[in-house]
């Protein structure tokens, strides 16, 4: 579907901010897999107490439930059913919101027609459930990294790490596209 020259800079403007926060999220867990093999060159500097037996398990217990919540919240928060109760919200909250945006974004909200202002009402809970998986996503390399430092292995953090970045990068945020699945489904 084409947009309007209006929509179309709304989107990527709003595209643009999330594109960097969904980087900033993903590549944070980078410098995770810097701190085990800078402490692993300095032995003594950290040693950890001895840690029970159903420790490990249960911090991958604990990962594999943030990775399955980060899926889990794409149907949670952009299930059809909260879609189309913001699609069907009032259409003059949406035109003139509160304290969002900068002028030039509030000025092209108040002249979209109806049918694009009603799509781009969407991207609010779009934003929210890209920060909140990436998040998750990123809490799979925290619970990596405290392995990682606990049990004394520079090793233990990698597959949390890349699983971490894997979740991410298809989190990768596509307004866009989410927008014309919307308007293909409202034309079916």
């Amino acid at each position: 579907m084409a947009f309007s020259e209006q929509m179309q800079t709304l989107i990527d403007r709003r595209q643009k901010v999330l594109t960097i926060l969904w980087a900033a999220l993903t590549f944070s867990v980078v410098p995770y897999v810097v701190v085990p093999i800078a402490l692993s060159y300095q032995p003594g500097v950290f040693s950890p107490p001895e840690l029970p037996a159903i420790f490990r398990p249960v911090m991958i217990g604990i990962a594999g439930i943030a990775g399955a919540l980060s899926f889990l919240l794409r149907f949670l928060l952009l299930s059809d059913r909260r879609l189309m109760n913001i699609w069907a919200s009032d259409l003059e909250a949406k035109r003139h919101p509160r304290g969002e945006g900068d002028r030039a974004s509030l000025e092209i909200l108040a002249t979209l027609p109806e049918k694009e202002l009603r799509l781009f009402s969407l991207f609010h809970p779009f934003f929210q459930a890209t920060i909140l998986r990436c998040g998750l996503a990123d809490a799979i390399g925290i619970i990596g990294l405290l392995l990682s430092l606990l049990e004394k292995s520079v090793y233990t953090i990698l597959p949390f790490v890349l699983i971490s970045l894997a979740l991410n990068a298809s989190f990768y945020p596509r307004f866009k596209d989410f927008l014309e699945i919307i308007e293909f489904r409202l034309s079916r």
